[in-house]
């Protein structure tokens, strides 16, 4: 729990294998539910299309802009462009 609370930590990752881990978080008050988006993937091919993926994509990052926590469910998709976007160099903007 600390380390959801620590405004200087990184990409938090937390892996399970199933989807319960997301009613333990909710519950036990580790995230809130106006401060959380939760995006679910599938394996439908309109979920599955760059269109798609981009949105996705943006939503994160207005997520990432805002001090927004993102959980990703089924999300295998967005994983590549995410390890592009999240693998970059950090710098200081006003104060952000």
């Amino acid at each position: 729990q600390s380390n959801l609370l620590d405004r200087h930590a990184r990409h938090l990752m937390l892996i399970t294998r199933n989807d319960a881990a997301l009613q333990i978080l909710f519950t036990h008050k580790l995230l809130d539910y106006d401060g959380t988006k939760v995006i679910f993937g599938s394996d439908f091919p309109a979920d599955r299309t760059d269109l798609n993926i981009c949105l996705n994509i943006q939503a994160i990052k207005n997520c990432m802009a805002d001090g927004r926590t993102v959980v990703l469910i089924h999300s295998d998709n967005l994983y590549e462009s995410l390890y592009d976007m999240l693998n970059q160099h950090y710098t200081v903007y006003q104060g952000q």
